[in-house]
């Protein structure tokens, strides 16, 4: 059965920094003990809850809560119901499904979770889970949460979003595990812009609404990551999509490394594509500039396409620097879309791409295999 961590699909990013207790029987507060201190490995989180009890086959945990130390900032369940936990397999139990209801964020950011869920899981011992990242200890073939919303103390409005999914699964016989997802509904309130120059209303959109795809696949004993596609989709402004892949990559838990500069400085790039399709955000963006400065919208772009040699002077690869020019005219014309793809002759480091940075940049464009296109089909 295809499993992976968990990770922070449950509660977010906001849990990070807890504790761990640890979990003796398939009784109805070990089975609460037991995922809260899968999820909190190697940190130093609070886990408590109000009760626990069976339902049936089912466990019932009331007020399923996790928080900092300092009771700075938690995240509390109303309710989760772990279905059927059996000891029969791997792990210290396994459910079909857990699902956990009724979230309230406290702290800052504050907000809600409608509800979080995951299927196929299995609860890891904490004394035998190498991993000290966050719900290392919580393995699961698909995940949702529904219902979003974050807000900050400092700035108005909030975030929101409506669905995620995940789905990963590993390839049978092969070292590679394949990842799927979807944000849906990721919405940005007006009056986060209250104080900037570009407002929603003054683009003619009511509200700023995202959607995020990816499909990726990981080979963990090449340390490859293939990212066949991940693409930012703005509603009714235009996708900006990624593919490639990248070599030498660290495991993610070296982001609690001290030395988490030097071994991402290994990366490897092989081949990159980056391309941006417009569907209207280019045309209003470049109507309401024109419009402020009081000229027609065909003199703003000849203005804009006239600059281009100065405003991309710095680029010294004369070559590239044409064709980066000529794109970006083309696409000022008829905004459709724009691609850079980057195909070196062989894989370079990020520490190479630094070091030519710092010293040679004109050459960069072509140890990278870097070229640019407007309008292409795709």
């Amino acid at each position: 059965m295809p499993l992976r961590s968990l990770r922070a699909a449950i509660v977010g990013p906001v849990l990070a920094g807890l504790g761990a207790v640890p979990a003796i029987a398939i009784e109805p507060a070990a089975v609460a003990e037991a995922i809260g201190a899968a999820l909190i490995r190697g940190s130093k989180a609070v886990v408590s809850y109000d009760s626990a009890m069976f339902d049936g086959d089912d466990v019932v945990i009331k007020g399923f809560t996790l928080s900092r130390p300092t009771g700075s900032q938690a995240v509390r369940f109303e309710e989760a119901l772990i279905e059927n936990p059996s000891e029969e397999g791997p792990g210290l139990f396994q459910t079909p499904r857990m699902t956990f209801t009724g979230g309230m964020l406290t702290g800052d950011p504050s907000g809600a979770i409608g509800f979080a869920t995951a299927s196929g899981v299995t609860v890891l011992d904490p004394a035998e889970t190498q991993g000290e990242s966050f719900a290392d200890g919580i393995l699961y073939e698909t995940a949702e949460i529904r219902s979003v919303r974050l807000m900050r103390e400092s700035e108005p409005g909030e975030l929101v979003v409506s669905r995620v999914t995940a789905q990963s699964q590993k390839v049978p016989g092969t070292p590679r595990e394949e990842s799927t997802g979807r944000v849906e509904g990721l919405s940005l309130a007006p009056e986060l812009f209250e104080r900037g120059r570009f407002s929603p209303e003054r683009l003619g959109y009511d509200a700023l609404v995202f959607d995020v795809t990816w499909d990726s696949v990981h080979d963990v004993d090449a340390e490859t990551m293939q990212v066949r596609d991940v693409t930012f989709g703005f509603r009714d402004g235009g996708d900006l999509s990624i593919a490639g892949t990248l070599g030498n990559l660290p495991d993610p838990r070296v982001l609690n490394d001290i030395d988490v500069l030097d071994k991402l400085s290994d990366v490897t790039l092989y081949d990159l594509t980056v391309s941006y399709r417009d569907n209207s955000f280019a045309e209003r963006m470049l109507d309401l500039l024109a419009d402020e400065q009081k000229i027609s919208r065909s003199d703003y772009v000849a203005q804009m396409s006239a600059a281009l040699p100065f405003l991309l002077a710095a680029v010294s690869h004369k070559a590239f620097r044409s064709e980066l020019i000529a794109a970006i005219a083309t696409f000022l014309q008829e905004p459709q879309s724009l691609t850079l793809d980057l195909q070196p002759d062989s894989p370079v480091s990020a520490d190479e791409i630094a070091s030519l940075v710092e010293s040679t940049p004109g050459a960069l464009p072509d140890r990278l295999g870097a070229s640019v296109r407007a309008n292409a089909q795709e």
